[in-house]
């Protein structure tokens, strides 16, 4: 499984992201030309969105997002590896690192490459 250090930079790079958005969250900003509110019932302006692109665009505020990402780097830290890089330091077994199913979880979740173990 790929390096930890490649999982933790894409979370952290979500999370720039949310942080980023936090400030507009609510805000009426323009994109490609269309005005586009993002509330709690996401509003667009006069682009028609699918239904479940405006839940989907719901659910990633950027509180949310910030959760979530704060929530993988908690994972992320009880499931790294020992200091020689061979067993999970979370896992009850000691299993091998690249093994881990929750660091094979966040590696998927964030797109890392060989996140199915190889």
């Amino acid at each position: 499984m790929s390096d930890l250090h490649e999982i933790r930079a894409r979370i952290e790079a979500r999370q720039q992201r949310a942080r980023e958005a936090a400030p507009t969250w609510g805000k009426s900003v323009r994109v490609g030309g269309v005005d586009i509110t993002f509330t709690h019932q996401p509003q667009v302006g006069r682009w028609e969105a699918a239904e479940a692109t405006k839940v989907f665009v719901y659910h990633e505020n950027p509180t949310v997002v910030l959760r979530n990402c704060d929530e993988d780097l908690d994972v992320l830290e009880r499931h790294r590896p020992n200091e020689h890089r061979e067993h999970c330091l979370g896992c009850p077994s000691g299993i091998d690192w690249r093994k881990c199913p929750e660091a094979r979880s966040l590696a998927r979740r964030y797109g890392v490459e060989g996140a199915d173990g190889g």
